[in-house]
């Protein structure tokens, strides 16, 4: 039986139906893009690693350490972050020389 200042679980399924719904909500911008946003924009870029870093920071800080998954899943934002920066910079150093892939 739950106390009532333990508001955890709710927290928890909150958060997963409102990643859920929005999964759902942008798939058609996972096939087709958003309209008037060229999708080479986003190639390489660490946004996404960001997003899932911060993601797991207000996860954490509302209803703390639940899962081993939480640690895992920031340590691949941190990975996704560091191998897209990795990513831009050889591109920039290939276009400053001029090589073409």
């Amino acid at each position: 039986m739950q106390s009532p200042g333990d508001s955890q679980p709710e927290c928890a399924h909150a958060a997963g139906s409102v990643s859920a719904g929005s999964r759902v909500l942008r798939r058609p911008y996972g096939f087709f893009g958003a309209p008037g946003v060229d999708p080479a924009w986003l190639d390489g870029s660490p946004l996404m690693g960001v997003l899932l870093m911060g993601w797991i920071a207000a996860q954490l800080a509302m209803i703390g350490s639940v899962s081993w998954l939480q640690p895992a899943i920031f340590v691949a934002g941190v990975a996704i972050t560091t191998l897209a920066g990795v990513a831009l910079l050889i591109g920039r150093r290939r276009a400053r020389v001029g090589v073409t892939a």
